[in-house]
């Protein structure tokens, strides 16, 4: 009896030693950092290996905080929201952590990005403005800037969502990053459209087009291609919107998103009417109302409606009132979202 007890506390003094206990924070820390290589080019696979770990068993801030940031961004990428949450809650009970601070920034754009996927535009503002003030590099102050100007949009706060954008281009020209010089092209070309500066609008988009091709990035090509036939349609420049009609229509039919298919649809209907003539039967008008409701994004709907709903002879109703009202998720149960919309850590 007396040896089997010296065994059995020997184990339990090996289990429970400083190396054992040193080995598996190693083991979490090694687990954490796989997670992290696969972020970009397999966030399935980080969000498996994340589920591989209990929180409740890190040993250090540092791991806590890193596990749940990538949580964060691995749900961001897979459009699987409702593990974000708990991970932000987690987060904001450390904000006086050395290593929550070196994440601030990520960590309250990244809430930003959330909030405003969820349709709560207002309090994904107040983050957004956080944000900015921790903004340390152009790379930041664009991404937030951007952001921002997109919100303004969103309320057809127009003067404002260009001075945001504007701005944006100013960073981005001043450190020549040709993506995001593409990007506010296109969003200033918009904001021209809203102020029926169309021969404006339409510079914008060529220099939009033509910078997203050189920096190969498909899905920014499609959506500059698309405003650029609007734009042509608008002009009545039939040579150049033929000239750019196949391209933009190999990528809208490589992407197949509703969204972007039925904006293609009113766009290509409103050319046929206004550079050939073509009268559209009840059947077909009655096809493009159908589409319009597919497009979920209320100043895209506004542009449709100012410009191409009454030659097509369609009459369309916008998104509700209620879709741009400002919908809240309630700070008084949510003290950390309080503490991030209000910026007062």
């Amino acid at each position: 009896m007396t040896f089997t007890r010296l065994v059995f506390t020997l184990f339990l003094s090996v289990l429970f030693s400083p190396v054992s206990a040193e080995k598996a924070v190693q083991d979490d820390e090694y687990r954490i950092n796989e997670a992290a290589y696969f972020l970009n080019s397999n966030p399935k696979k980080t969000s498996l290996l994340l589920k591989k770990i209990d929180p409740e068993k890190l040993k250090s801030d540092d791991l806590i905080i890193e596990y749940h940031h990538l949580t964060i961004l691995a749900s961001l990428l897979l459009h699987e929201h409702q593990s974000s949450e708990p991970a932000f809650a987690s987060l904001f009970s450390h904000v006086d952590e050395k290593a929550f601070q070196e994440r601030r920034f990520n960590i309250l754009y990244n809430l930003g990005v959330w909030l405003r996927r969820g349709g709560f535009y207002s309090q994904s503002e107040g983050a957004l403005l956080c944000a900015l003030r921790s903004a340390n590099n152009a790379t930041d102050k664009m991404k937030t800037l951007n952001s921002l100007g997109g919100i303004a949009r969103h309320y057809a706060k127009n003067s404002q969502a260009q001075d945001y954008f504007q701005r944006t281009l100013e960073l981005a020209e001043q450190v020549n990053n040709k993506k995001v010089i593409a990007i506010l092209n296109n969003n200033l070309g918009v904001m021209a459209l809203e102020f029926k500066e169309v021969t404006k609008a339409n510079r914008f988009f060529k220099a939009a087009y033509r910078n997203f091709q050189i920096s190969q990035y498909e899905s920014g090509e499609l959506n500059s291609g698309i405003n650029l036939l609007f734009t042509f349609a608008l002009l009545e420049d039939h040579d150049m919107y033929n000239r750019a009609l196949p391209r933009v229509k190999e990528l809208v039919d490589k992407y197949n998103s509703d969204s972007k298919n039925a904006y293609f649809a009113w766009v290509n209907a409103f050319s046929e009417v206004q550079l050939s003539g073509y009268k559209y039967t009840r059947v077909q008008r009655g096809a493009l109302k159908q589409k319009f409701q597919s497009i979920d994004e209320a100043g895209l709907q506004r542009l449709l409606q100012k410009y191409i709903a009454k030659p097509l002879e369609i009459e369309v109703a916008l998104l509700p009132e209620e879709a741009l009202e400002t919908k809240s998720l309630s700070i008084e149960t949510r003290p950390w979202l309080k503490k991030a919309i209000e910026c007062n850590f």
